[in-house]
């Protein structure tokens, strides 16, 4: 299954487990007992996870090469192209491993982040409203650097990001609902200091510098 851009699906699985999928993100289900149900994902993209625990089923949910076995719990896992695999741990446990790596047990409000090709994870504590706000659907940043704004706007909207000159460096702290068009988005990034300039080009969103806008402007 695949959500569309711009929107975010719930899930509910055989066993009653509830997923929430973010905008373009895809959940494949494996299904390991036929008297519980689906017990186990891979998931392409974003999806925040609310497992039933059967002792006799346990859960897996699969980012390529990285596994998160669920001892029932509630968590978030990122999983896009060309960036870290990530895994947000928000109520219970749950283990992490690389297929070629160790096995680390998170605990709540700890993010483990594999950067690419890199077998062992970055184990962090991370703001839980910030990484779950999109399935209360807003865009949530607590001083959350301009580039990583723009990417989570753009998978939303579903546009692409050029970047003219040095990429800007400010860090945004708000909430902006889901329900906002991009330019309303556009419009509130540069009135809370968004060191850019922003143009939309058919499913392009060009990203200018401010210093540079304002040494042509000049």
């Amino acid at each position: 299954l695949r959500s569309p851009v711009g929107q975010v699906w719930q899930l509910e699985l055989a066993d009653k487990s509830k997923v929430w999928l973010n905008s373009g993100s895809t959940i494949r289900l494996l299904v390991a007992d036929k008297s519980v149900g689906a017990r186990g994902a891979d998931i392409s993209g974003e999806a925040y996870f609310d497992i039933v625990h059967h002792d006799n089923a346990p859960f897996v949910v699969r980012l390529n090469d990285v596994e998160v076995n669920v001892l029932g719990t509630e968590f978030d896992v990122v999983n896009y192209p060309g960036v870290s695999k990530e895994v947000s741990l928000v109520k219970g446990r749950v283990q992490v491993k690389h297929k070629k790596g160790g096995v680390y047990q998170l605990k709540v409000g700890e993010k483990a982040a594999y950067d690419t090709n890199e077998l062992e994870p970055a184990i962090m504590k991370v703001d839980l409203k910030q990484v779950t706000g999109w399935k209360e659907g807003v865009f949530s940043f607590n001083e959350m650097d301009m580039t990583n704004v723009l990417t989570l706007v753009s998978r939303w909207y579903g546009v692409k990001i050029v970047y003219s000159g040095v990429k800007p460096k400010a860090q945004i702290s708000g909430t902006i609902p889901h329900e906002s068009s991009l330019d309303e988005i556009l419009n509130v990034l540069q009135d809370i200091g968004a060191d850019a300039r922003f143009e939309i080009k058919e499913d392009t969103l060009v990203v200018t510098s401010a210093t540079i806008s304002s040494t042509r402007t000049n």
